[in-house]
């Protein structure tokens, strides 16, 4: 990354592209999801939980919507999409900057609601594609387009989606 990344630049980081994107209907195949419960909760923030573990998980999430009276339905906002920005991006994204200070300078945008209005203004269908995403790398760093990098496309990918479909079906986040 360090030949890679041009001179003097600095990255701006920030997952709110990636609710954008309709992570987890690519995650998982789901296109539509029931109504986001501690259940559902559990099966996003990790699979294959031992089933005792499982119903532990639940009562944290159980917890967490209720002190952090969670649901942003009311405000127009999708709360699996809420749930990947408030929950999800909040656990990586400090990983992420971890691996990329070594290499150059890059800041963090987190929790910022108009920019992540801006990216899930577009419909379902053209997030799902990544249209807005693949507009903003196009006007502001063409050749990033060139680099693949994601693994959704692979066997393996296409095989961790079905898993993760038939898990969520099995644990009842379908």
């Amino acid at each position: 990354m360090l030949r890679w990344f041009p001179q003097d630049a600095l990255e701006v980081k920030g997952e709110a592209s990636e609710v954008g994107r309709a992570t987890y209907t690519k995650r998982s195949g789901i296109k539509n999801f029931p109504e986001l419960d501690a259940r559902a909760m559990s099966n996003l923030y990790k699979s294959f939980y031992p089933r005792h573990l499982l119903k532990r998980v639940d009562g944290y999430f159980e917890e967490f919507k209720r002190k952090g009276e969670f649901g942003f339905s009311s405000l127009g906002y999708d709360d699996y999409d809420l749930f990947f920005w408030e929950h999800r991006t909040a656990c990586c994204a400090s990983l992420g900057m971890q691996d990329h200070d070594i290499y150059h300078d890059a800041t963090a945008i987190m929790n910022n609601r108009i920019l992540m209005n801006n990216f899930l203004t577009p419909s379902f269908e053209d997030r799902l594609q990544d249209k807005m995403h693949l507009a903003v790398c196009e006007k502001l760093w063409p050749g990033v387009l060139a680099i693949q990098t994601s693994q959704r496309t692979s066997a393996k990918g296409r095989v961790k989606v079905l898993v993760e479909n038939v898990f969520s079906g099995l644990t009842g986040s379908k």
